[in-house]
């Protein structure tokens, strides 16, 4: 294996992506939010049925979307 020419040794490298690894991962939720497995689980109805439900809802106004990551977040208006 090569090693590198300049700079940290591979032992640094390593120490260094895995403070990168145990660091918390802190996504921030917004307040009065839910996502659509949240809501599907209480009301069980399929996950898909509520994620159209919710787009719908956005593209007509009616919800706010927040994207954290990789989720999506919705709230309603009045929840400010």
């Amino acid at each position: 294996m090569a090693r590198p020419d300049e700079g940290d040794s591979l032992e640094v490298i390593a120490e260094k992506f895995q403070k990168l690894l145990n660091a918390p991962k802190e996504l921030k939720r917004p307040p009065g939010t839910i996502t659509c497995s949240e809501y599907s689980d209480r009301t069980k109805v399929n996950r898909g049925t509520v994620a159209e439900w919710f787009r719908k809802l956005h593209r007509e106004g009616r919800v706010e979307r927040f994207k954290v990551g990789s989720v999506f977040y919705y709230r309603t208006p009045s929840d400010d």
